[in-house]
């Protein structure tokens, strides 16, 4: 009955951690404003370890970007290979609520993707 239970934590315990990265796996857009104007941007997290911030009209002085994540842990994703970043990785938490989805910044040096990141999104 012991091994029994632990087949199922186990088991459980793996789910868990799929099932928070598709949970990730996704378009989300939302309106950001700049100094130079506001525009929708859409943010995809892709199965295969890409990130993609694009924007969605013009705004002067702004472009659409990409770069690698990976899972931390069941609640962060780090991201890495940054050119506008001067290749320094960053730490995001997030969590899910239904199509909401709401990044936080857990270290990272550089403040425009900070920015591009921090906030909530809504899954398209």
């Amino acid at each position: 009955m012991l091994i029994l239970a632990l087949s199922i934590a186990v088991v459980a315990g793996c789910k868990k951690d799929e099932a928070d990265k598709n949970d990730l796996i996704g378009t989300y857009t939302r309106v950001m404003e700049f100094e130079t104007g506001s525009s929708a941007v859409d943010l995809q997290f892709t199965d295969d370890g890409r990130m993609l911030w694009t924007l969605i009209g013009e705004v002067s002085g702004h472009s659409s970007t990409q770069a690698k994540y990976s899972m931390e842990n069941d609640a962060q994703f780090k991201i890495y290979d940054d050119a506008d970043c001067e290749f320094e990785d960053g730490l995001f938490s997030f969590i899910t609520n239904g199509n909401m989805l709401t990044i936080e910044v857990v270290t990272d040096v550089c403040a425009p993707r900070v920015n591009a990141l921090s906030g909530e999104w809504t899954r398209k």
